[in-house]
């Protein structure tokens, strides 16, 4: 996503949400990179706002909008896009988180609740998304911590208890990172292996953490908001060897066309926009589908870096790819389709390419 080169990647996504106003997730990007880039608040909102006006079933730009608002101590604002993201169907299994909107948004619900000092609505929350026999390490030591809080004991120590061992962690790398975080912070290695032992008699004596049980209950759920903040519109859902569509370029000197990059990178089921560099072009792509699955690209563009910094759109000939709707380009494995731009060559020197895709893949089992 060009994130070796932020601002670059900023003045690209801007020039277009100018070119193409209705499309959500470059507004998503835009947003997403003002705040982790620039710390601009104000324009972040502004470009969440759009994609969740534009796109309301987009459940990661609510999750980026409450979580910023969350930051900002805007709990009735952060609450209101929470509320609109959808409660897991069922408490999640081993495998069954995998970076869910749904189960971060309502942690970070949970720890609205406790803002608002309401402990007791903030282990409902939580409790819903725990199985009985602890699943979670780090979902269960902030349980454990609340139950502290809220006067139960008994609860505590059950929640605490429901890891053994410190080191397990669950499959989910949202709440992976959280939990590593937390051991990164506090773990002495000098602790005995049960969990409740570990709060009882290391944690109070640690700087890790804050001593007082409030501010620190609310240190970790920063953590989870802290977490939020890395999220990008592309994640990186587990894919099984998967691949996506190749894109070869023209080199007019060997007449063969190359290799470039591959778009649609792991979005297996999830629509979103890949940004990818290319070190040449001459005006067309070739996308192939190379893989045992079928690929469904929304939209696609090609941006152009110019000598004086400005930066040109060049937008496919092909009109099911002019703009993010609800028309695809459909490639099976064995496809392939010429994609021509309108505006080669650009007027002046470039000096870097990168071509923007939408869209999504289904593979084939």
């Amino acid at each position: 996503e060009s994130e070796d080169k932020p601002e670059e990647a900023i003045q690209m996504y801007a020039r277009g949400t100018q070119v193409d106003p209705l499309n959500a997730s470059l507004h998503f990007l835009l947003g997403q990179l003002l705040l982790s880039t620039n710390n601009d608040e104000a324009g972040a909102e502004n470009e969440l706002k759009a994609a969740v006006a534009l796109t309301p079933g987009d459940l990661e730009a609510r999750l980026a909008l409450g979580n910023l608002y969350y930051g900002q101590g805007q709990f009735d604002k952060a609450a209101e896009q929470f509320d609109a993201i959808p409660e897991p169907e069922a408490p999640p299994s081993e495998y069954g988180i995998e970076d869910s909107p749904e189960v971060v948004s309502r942690i970070l619900s949970s720890g609205i609740s406790f803002n608002r000092a309401d402990t007791a609505q903030a282990i409902e929350i939580l409790r819903a998304l725990t199985p009985e026999d602890g699943m979670f390490p780090f979902l269960d030591f902030l349980l454990g911590l609340l139950y502290q809080s809220n006067g139960q004991p008994s609860q505590a120590a059950d929640a605490f208890g429901s890891r053994q061992v410190f080191g397990l962690y669950p499959v989910d790398s949202t709440i992976r990172l959280a939990w590593n975080n937390v051991q990164s912070r506090c773990q002495t290695w000098e602790f005995p292996g049960s969990l409740a032992d570990w709060v009882a008699r290391e944690l109070p004596q640690t700087d890790c953490l804050p001593g007082e049980d409030r501010e620190r209950i609310r240190a970790v759920y920063d953590i989870f908001h802290d977490v939020v903040l890395e999220r990008r519109a592309v994640q990186q859902p587990i894919a099984h060897g998967a691949e996506c569509p190749f894109v070869y370029t023209y080199d007019s000197q060997t007449n063969e066309w190359v290799f470039q990059t591959t778009i649609l990178y792991r979005l297996v089921d999830t629509e979103a926009t890949q940004t990818r560099r290319l070190t040449h072009f001459s005006g067309s792509l070739l996308i192939r589908e190379e893989e045992a699955e079928v690929s469904h690209i929304n939209s696609l563009y090609v941006a152009a870096l110019l000598s004086d910094g400005s930066i040109q759109l060049l937008r496919p000939q092909t009109e099911a790819l002019q703009a993010n709707d609800t028309e695809y380009v459909v490639l099976h494995q064995g496809d392939e389709i010429l994609v021509t731009m309108d505006g080669y060559p650009p007027e002046g020197s470039v000096q870097k390419w990168w071509v923007v895709a939408t869209g999504y893949y289904v593979q084939v089992k």
